[in-house]
């Protein structure tokens, strides 16, 4: 899939008058941090627990997710983008009381 994108890029930067390397930069570049460091969360993880079961695996699974979450908040999104996500969650969390 990545590969296609690639080669889509490639074919827009030269057929479209695109700045598909700024493009790429702005959406790869800043999702990038969260992504290297959920995957070296992760192998630590699983180089520090050892597998014993489903539960050890869901409860893995479900640490991974909340580490990305964590990382993509404090390194992937811009300011804006907190505020809004946050206004969100804070109506998501009162329409449930």
């Amino acid at each position: 899939y990545f590969v296609r994108n690639l080669l889509s890029y490639v074919i827009y930067h030269k057929e479209l008058p695109l700045d598909i390397l700024a493009f790429m930069k702005a959406c790869y570049g800043r999702m990038s941090v969260p992504i290297i460091y959920t995957l070296l969360c992760g192998i630590v993880m699983n180089r520090f627990i050892p597998d014993a079961g489903w539960m050890i695996f869901l409860v893995k699974g479900v640490l991974v997710v909340a580490v990305y979450l964590a990382f993509v908040c404090l390194f992937g999104l811009k300011k804006e983008e907190r505020r809004i996500f946050a206004a969100r969650v804070k109506k998501k969390l009162s329409k449930e009381s």
